[in-house]
């Protein structure tokens, strides 16, 4: 009988060890993680702790800023910014094509925003040098995509004073739309003459 349960023994630590070999136990790590990520960022913007997407956006945690999704009280994406010597929300209205707000960090200024899902990427500017940025995935709402980017002051400065010039464009780098300010504007891509 003892051999059997050190047989047993034996074999579930085997299964162990295999499992975080393979990476497939590191899913109970990273949970713990978020959570403790999701906790803060409750905190900090007094929502509930389940309402919470931790994004984990490089460009922006690179010049220090913590960031997560969530939702407003009328169900649109908010976006949960910690930054050095400031914290940060912003809703987007998610009716146009792409959306986007801008955040000061210590060296330049970081874009954050929101897509339709059939944008593939982000332009900034209108001419085929200019800056782009893919989309990725909206954690939490397969409806949407979100991008991010960062500037120095310089560069920021040129686009915010055109902010029409964030353009939003398909995988066949067709425009969909432009970044409306305050919600409106023209309505010359694909996607936003839709929406006249």
């Amino acid at each position: 009988m003892k051999g059997a349960v050190l047989g047993l023994v034996a074999m579930v630590v085997m299964v162990v060890v295999a499992l975080v070999a393979s990476n497939r136990l590191t899913f109970w790590f990273d949970v713990e993680v978020h959570k403790s990520d999701r906790a803060q960022m409750a905190e900090a913007f007094n929502v509930e702790e389940d309402s919470i997407s931790p994004w984990s956006s490089l460009v922006l945690e690179h010049h220090g800023l913590d960031v997560a999704w969530s939702r407003d009280s009328q169900g649109r994406p908010r976006l949960l910014l910690v930054g050095p010597g400031y914290d940060s929300d912003e809703a987007f209205t998610s009716e146009w094509a792409v959306e986007a707000s801008w955040y000061r960090t210590a060296n330049g200024m970081a874009v954050a925003g929101v897509t339709i899902p059939d944008a593939a990427s982000v332009s900034f500017g209108d001419r085929r040098g200019d800056v782009r940025v893919s989309t990725e995935p909206m954690p939490g709402d397969p409806t949407k995509r979100v991008f991010a980017w960062h500037f120095d002051a310089a560069e920021a400065d040129a686009i915010m004073l055109k902010p029409t010039s964030i353009v939003a464009r398909d995988a066949q780098d067709r425009l969909l739309g432009r970044q409306h300010p305050g919600g409106h504007g023209r309505s010359n891509g694909l996607y936003d003459r839709r929406l006249r």
